[in-house]
Protein backbone atom coordinates (compact mmCIF):
# COMPACT_ATOMS: atom_id res chain seq x y z
CA UNK A 1 0.00 0.00 0.00
CA UNK A 2 1.37 3.39 -0.99
CA UNK A 3 0.95 6.43 1.22
CA UNK A 4 1.62 10.06 0.31
CA UNK A 5 2.84 12.67 2.78
CA UNK A 6 2.87 16.41 2.43
CA UNK A 7 6.34 17.79 1.86
CA UNK A 8 7.16 20.25 4.61
CA UNK A 9 10.15 22.58 4.92
CA UNK A 10 11.37 26.04 4.03
CA UNK A 11 10.70 27.29 0.47
CA UNK A 12 14.41 27.34 -0.43
CA UNK A 13 14.76 23.64 0.42
CA UNK A 14 11.65 22.72 -1.54
CA UNK A 15 12.94 24.69 -4.54
CA UNK A 16 16.24 22.79 -4.33
CA UNK A 17 14.39 19.47 -4.22
CA UNK A 18 12.40 20.44 -7.28
CA UNK A 19 15.64 21.19 -9.14
CA UNK A 20 17.04 17.83 -8.02
CA UNK A 21 13.94 16.04 -9.28
CA UNK A 22 13.89 17.97 -12.57
CA UNK A 23 17.53 17.06 -13.15
CA UNK A 24 16.63 13.38 -13.19
CA UNK A 25 17.13 12.46 -9.53
CA UNK A 26 20.34 10.60 -10.37
CA UNK A 27 22.07 11.26 -7.05
CA UNK A 28 22.21 8.04 -5.05
CA UNK A 29 22.79 9.96 -1.83
CA UNK A 30 25.32 9.69 0.97
CA UNK A 31 25.80 6.56 3.08
CA UNK A 32 23.22 6.56 5.89
CA UNK A 33 24.28 6.42 9.54
CA UNK A 34 22.73 3.86 11.88
CA UNK A 35 20.33 5.40 14.39
CA UNK A 36 17.58 4.59 16.86
CA UNK A 37 14.59 6.55 18.15
CA UNK A 38 12.15 5.65 20.92
CA UNK A 39 8.51 6.29 21.69
CA UNK A 40 8.62 6.61 25.48
CA UNK A 41 5.07 5.91 26.67
CA UNK A 42 2.90 6.23 29.74
CA UNK A 43 -0.74 5.65 30.58
CA UNK A 44 -2.34 8.95 31.64
CA UNK A 45 -5.87 9.40 33.06
CA UNK A 46 -7.18 10.62 29.67
CA UNK A 47 -5.25 8.23 27.47
CA UNK A 48 -1.80 7.21 26.25
CA UNK A 49 0.94 9.86 26.18
CA UNK A 50 4.30 9.84 24.41
CA UNK A 51 7.39 12.00 24.86
CA UNK A 52 7.82 14.41 21.95
CA UNK A 53 10.35 17.18 21.44
CA UNK A 54 10.81 20.09 19.07
CA UNK A 55 14.27 20.05 17.52
CA UNK A 56 16.28 23.28 17.58
CA UNK A 57 16.23 25.41 14.43
CA UNK A 58 20.04 25.20 14.35
CA UNK A 59 20.10 21.42 13.87
CA UNK A 60 21.59 20.27 10.57
CA UNK A 61 19.03 17.47 10.25
CA UNK A 62 15.26 18.02 10.63
CA UNK A 63 15.50 21.54 12.12
CA UNK A 64 12.41 22.71 14.05
CA UNK A 65 10.74 19.33 13.51
CA UNK A 66 8.74 17.52 16.18
CA UNK A 67 10.25 14.12 16.87
CA UNK A 68 10.98 11.47 19.51
CA UNK A 69 14.16 11.11 21.58
CA UNK A 70 16.93 9.35 19.69
CA UNK A 71 20.15 9.66 17.77
CA UNK A 72 23.04 7.95 16.03
CA UNK A 73 24.60 4.66 17.01
CA UNK A 74 28.25 5.20 17.94
CA UNK A 75 31.29 3.34 19.25
CA UNK A 76 30.11 3.59 22.86
CA UNK A 77 27.19 1.32 22.04
CA UNK A 78 29.23 -1.68 20.88
CA UNK A 79 30.50 -2.76 24.29
CA UNK A 80 27.34 -2.28 26.33
CA UNK A 81 26.34 -5.40 28.25
CA UNK A 82 22.73 -6.47 27.72
CA UNK A 83 21.09 -9.77 28.57
CA UNK A 84 21.42 -12.27 25.74
CA UNK A 85 17.71 -13.09 25.66
CA UNK A 86 16.79 -9.41 25.26
CA UNK A 87 19.30 -8.97 22.44
CA UNK A 88 18.20 -12.17 20.73
CA UNK A 89 14.52 -11.18 20.85
CA UNK A 90 15.37 -7.85 19.22
CA UNK A 91 17.61 -9.51 16.63
CA UNK A 92 14.78 -11.83 15.59
CA UNK A 93 12.33 -8.92 15.36
CA UNK A 94 14.79 -6.80 13.37
CA UNK A 95 16.10 -9.73 11.27
CA UNK A 96 19.67 -8.67 11.94
CA UNK A 97 22.65 -10.12 13.80
CA UNK A 98 22.79 -10.06 17.58
CA UNK A 99 25.62 -7.52 17.47
CA UNK A 100 23.65 -5.10 15.28
CA UNK A 101 20.63 -5.48 17.55
CA UNK A 102 22.79 -4.92 20.65
CA UNK A 103 24.23 -1.66 19.29
CA UNK A 104 20.80 -0.27 18.42
CA UNK A 105 19.28 -1.21 21.77
CA UNK A 106 22.22 0.37 23.58
CA UNK A 107 21.97 3.55 21.48
CA UNK A 108 18.23 3.79 22.14
CA UNK A 109 18.70 3.45 25.90
CA UNK A 110 21.61 5.91 25.96
CA UNK A 111 19.94 8.59 23.85
CA UNK A 112 16.72 8.52 25.87
CA UNK A 113 18.64 8.97 29.12
CA UNK A 114 20.88 11.70 27.71
CA UNK A 115 17.96 13.70 26.31
CA UNK A 116 15.15 13.07 28.81
CA UNK A 117 16.75 11.73 31.99
CA UNK A 118 14.51 8.66 31.77
CA UNK A 119 16.25 5.34 32.36
CA UNK A 120 14.40 2.68 30.40
CA UNK A 121 14.53 -1.01 31.16
CA UNK A 122 16.14 -2.91 28.26
CA UNK A 123 13.54 -5.66 28.53
CA UNK A 124 10.76 -3.13 27.86
CA UNK A 125 12.04 -2.08 24.42
CA UNK A 126 9.90 -3.22 21.51
CA UNK A 127 10.86 -2.89 17.84
CA UNK A 128 8.25 -1.05 15.75
CA UNK A 129 9.81 -0.36 12.35
CA UNK A 130 12.73 0.82 10.24
CA UNK A 131 12.91 3.97 8.11
CA UNK A 132 15.63 5.19 5.77
CA UNK A 133 16.14 8.88 4.99
CA UNK A 134 15.48 9.67 1.28
CA UNK A 135 18.47 9.87 -1.03
CA UNK A 136 18.07 13.60 -1.63
CA UNK A 137 19.00 14.50 1.96
CA UNK A 138 22.61 15.46 2.67
CA UNK A 139 22.38 13.77 6.07
CA UNK A 140 20.85 10.31 5.97
CA UNK A 141 19.93 7.86 8.72
CA UNK A 142 18.96 4.20 8.81
CA UNK A 143 16.72 4.45 11.85
CA UNK A 144 15.09 1.74 13.91
CA UNK A 145 11.96 2.92 15.70
CA UNK A 146 11.39 1.37 19.12
CA UNK A 147 8.86 1.86 21.91
CA UNK A 148 8.87 1.33 25.66
CA UNK A 149 6.83 2.13 28.74
CA UNK A 150 8.40 4.61 31.15
CA UNK A 151 9.31 2.64 34.30
CA UNK A 152 7.74 3.62 37.62
CA UNK A 153 9.61 6.34 39.48
CA UNK A 154 11.18 7.92 36.40
CA UNK A 155 10.61 11.57 35.51
CA UNK A 156 10.87 13.49 32.23
CA UNK A 157 13.63 16.09 32.20
CA UNK A 158 14.71 18.38 29.37
CA UNK A 159 18.46 17.71 29.29
CA UNK A 160 19.46 18.29 25.68
CA UNK A 161 20.37 21.49 23.83
CA UNK A 162 19.28 19.84 20.58
CA UNK A 163 15.63 20.48 21.45
CA UNK A 164 13.87 23.72 22.36
CA UNK A 165 10.96 21.99 24.07
CA UNK A 166 10.03 18.56 25.37
CA UNK A 167 6.74 17.31 26.78
CA UNK A 168 4.28 14.48 27.19
CA UNK A 169 1.83 14.55 24.28
CA UNK A 170 -1.30 12.70 23.29
CA UNK A 171 -0.74 11.23 19.81
CA UNK A 172 -3.98 12.60 18.38
CA UNK A 173 -3.20 16.11 19.65
CA UNK A 174 0.12 16.15 17.81
CA UNK A 175 -1.44 14.79 14.62
CA UNK A 176 -4.23 17.37 14.77
CA UNK A 177 -1.70 20.18 15.29
CA UNK A 178 0.18 18.97 12.22
CA UNK A 179 -3.00 19.09 10.14
CA UNK A 180 -3.52 22.69 11.33
CA UNK A 181 0.05 23.53 10.20
CA UNK A 182 1.01 24.38 13.78
CA UNK A 183 4.03 22.08 13.72
CA UNK A 184 6.08 20.01 11.29
CA UNK A 185 7.04 16.33 11.37
CA UNK A 186 8.81 13.87 9.14
CA UNK A 187 6.81 10.89 7.76
CA UNK A 188 8.29 8.30 10.20
CA UNK A 189 7.17 10.36 13.19
CA UNK A 190 3.72 10.91 11.75
CA UNK A 191 3.27 7.23 10.86
CA UNK A 192 4.39 6.10 14.34
CA UNK A 193 1.93 8.48 15.98
CA UNK A 194 -0.87 7.24 13.73
CA UNK A 195 -0.15 3.64 14.70
CA UNK A 196 -0.14 4.55 18.38
CA UNK A 197 -3.33 6.60 18.11
CA UNK A 198 -5.18 3.81 16.30
CA UNK A 199 -4.26 1.03 18.75
CA UNK A 200 -7.11 -0.16 20.94
CA UNK A 201 -4.86 -0.10 24.01
CA UNK A 202 -1.28 0.52 25.02
CA UNK A 203 -0.83 -3.19 25.63
CA UNK A 204 -2.06 -4.01 22.11
CA UNK A 205 0.30 -1.41 20.62
CA UNK A 206 3.34 -2.83 22.40
CA UNK A 207 2.30 -6.36 21.42
CA UNK A 208 2.11 -5.51 17.71
CA UNK A 209 4.59 -7.50 15.61
CA UNK A 210 7.64 -5.58 14.46
CA UNK A 211 7.86 -4.52 10.82
CA UNK A 212 11.54 -4.98 9.78
CA UNK A 213 11.06 -3.80 6.19
CA UNK A 214 13.12 -0.78 5.15
CA UNK A 215 10.73 2.10 4.44
CA UNK A 216 12.20 4.95 2.41
CA UNK A 217 10.12 7.93 1.22
CA UNK A 218 10.44 8.81 -2.46
CA UNK A 219 10.08 12.32 -3.83
CA UNK A 220 7.38 12.80 -6.47
CA UNK A 221 5.85 15.69 -8.40
CA UNK A 222 2.21 15.52 -9.45
CA UNK A 223 0.58 18.55 -10.96
CA UNK A 224 3.36 20.79 -9.76
CA UNK A 225 2.95 19.65 -6.15
CA UNK A 226 5.90 17.93 -4.47
CA UNK A 227 5.30 15.15 -1.99
CA UNK A 228 6.82 12.07 -0.39
CA UNK A 229 5.51 8.58 -1.20
CA UNK A 230 6.18 5.47 0.83
CA UNK A 231 5.23 1.80 0.56
CA UNK A 232 3.77 0.60 3.86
Amino acid sequence: MSRDFRLVGDPARIAALRQWLDAGALDRGVEPRSAATVLVLRQAPDGVEVVTLKRAATMAFAPSMHAFPGGSVDERDSGVELADDIVQRAAVAMRVSAEVARRHLAAALREVTEETGIVLRPEDLRVRGRWLTPVFDRRRYDTWILAAMMPPGEMLQHLTSEAVSMQWSRPRDILDAFERDELVMLPPTMHALEQLASASSLEDYLAMPADPRVVMPRLFDEGGVLGLRVDL
